[in-house]
């Protein structure tokens, strides 16, 4: 990949190519959208925690300091 690169950056060079600057986009729909999308979960939550009822047949895995 090597002999590649150095191809590619010779025929630039003997064409005197240069690739035009890269614009950046004016379009705020993009950050807005993910702006929107993260601050969901910076919005205050009225809802009360719930501790949900263990199934009978799970079994609860426990440590103590000795182990």
């Amino acid at each position: 990949s090597r002999d590649k690169q150095s191809l590619w950056q010779a025929i630039q060079s003997i064409t005197d190519y240069k690739p035009l600057p890269q614009a950046c986009d004016d379009e705020t729909a993009l950050p807005d959208a993910v702006n929107h999308f993260y601050s969901r979960f910076e919005m205050q939550n009225d809802t009360p925690a719930q501790k949900l009822p263990t199934p009978p047949n799970d079994q609860v895995f426990c440590l103590s300091p000795a182990d």
